[in-house]
């Protein structure tokens, strides 16, 4: 019973998640960490390793560092936001780290618009946590996006969405993760950075690359038909009635 106590307090009456943003024009990282502070890192002092949790089946992330000059004492250290499902290694968990951890680094780094506009295109997906808490619907797809082989295609392509046998045989599991999901958003607050912070992170209005006004096309909460709707909205029921 205290697992499950201490379980629910790291999910309920918190934060709906705990951002990182970049900012390439400053070389600086914000980062609000477990502890609920803001600490903000330049991106030229940073350090990055990849590293797995004890046990190893449990993922594996990047982690980032500051250390001391004579780098025997990390002074800082924050996470990436994606981790690997699998052991960082170098067939799948460590292809996918290294993948995600070039898309920052390209994106910090890029000094021409062909570079800025290769960073754009890569994405396919934007889950806009940033601007509003989730609706039900929402929920429901990011549930049945962790239903999904996620070493398939990390970045979601356009068909992740597509009904199969195997996805419909775990809907018992997803219709109870999507019973929590709704709990934990519903509970928490939306995060936001301080005035200074967004201040400094302002997007110029007649940026070609703000994704908040030219998302990738097809984003995927805009591409379920009603159909699909339907058919899972009663297999979900379906589901209910069967789960004791």
């Amino acid at each position: 019973m205290i697992g499950i106590i201490t379980i629910l307090l790291t999910e309920i009456f918190t934060f709906t998640y705990f951002p990182i943003r970049f900012n390439r024009k400053t070389r600086k990282v914000y980062v609000r960490q477990a502890n609920r502070k803001v600490e903000v890192f330049n991106w030229d002092d940073l350090q990055f390793y990849m590293s797995t949790s004890k046990p190893a089946r449990d993922g594996a992330d990047i982690k980032a560092l500051v250390t001391t000059n004579d780098g025997a004492t990390v002074k800082q250290m924050f996470a990436f936001p994606f981790v690997s499902d699998t052991t960082a290694n170098e067939h799948i968990g460590g292809k996918q780290l290294k993948q995600h951890f070039e898309f920052v680094r390209r994106y910090m780094e890029a000094s021409t618009d062909k570079e800025l506009e290769t960073v754009k295109n890569a994405i396919r997906y934007i889950h806009p946590v940033h601007q509003k808490r989730e609706n039900p619907l929402v929920s429901f797809q990011r549930v049945v996006l962790s239903g999904h082989n996620t070493y398939s295609n990390m970045e979601y392509p356009k068909t992740s969405f597509t009904p199969d046998v195997s996805l419909l045989a775990i809907t018992p599991i997803l219709w109870l993760r999507y019973l929590g999901r709704l709990l934990s958003i519903n509970t928490s607050i939306t995060p936001r950075f301080s005035e200074a912070i967004e201040a400094e992170c302002q997007i110029n209005p007649n940026d070609p690359y703000d994704l908040n006004k030219y998302p990738p096309e097809g984003n995927l909460q805009d591409k379920l038909s009603l159909r699909y709707k339907l058919v899972f909205a009663t297999v979900l029921f379906v589901s209910t009635r069967a789960c004791p």
